[in-house]
């Protein structure tokens, strides 16, 4: 992961978010830097910013969007891991029900063949 840092340029009042020592030429939208993330260094993504507080502000709910993120990815494995085990248990439940049946019907087989030979 590449560490941005916030410059302002002197002959602008704006602040770009760009990586560090390397000043985008060319202003290109977020998609496009998402999109293809193995751009040249003269390629880089440019977001003017009128002062530093719309910087931090962007960054923040940036922020909150990661940890709500998280949460959710969080709740989410729980969840899973909840319904494996779940699963897990209906199979051995089913199983120990199988086992029983097919015990039941190898002593009504037994109990079939005995009154067999008494008749």
């Amino acid at each position: 992961m590449v560490k941005a840092s916030i410059e302002q340029k002197p002959e602008t009042s704006k602040f770009y978010l760009t990586e560090p020592e390397v000043i985008a030429t060319n202003e290109k939208t977020i998609e496009n830097s998402i999109i293809n993330p193995e751009k040249k260094k003269e390629e880089l993504l440019v977001i003017p910013f009128s002062n530093g507080r719309q910087v931090l502000e962007l960054l923040n709910q940036i922020e909150e969007k990661n940890l709500y993120y998280i949460q959710n990815t969080h709740e989410s494995e729980e969840d899973l891991e909840k319904r494996k085990k779940m699963l897990k248990d209906l199979k051995e439940a089913h199983e120990n029900v199988l086992r029983e049946n097919n015990e039941r019907i190898r002593v009504l087989k037994n109990a079939k063949n005995v009154l067999r030979i008494l008749v």
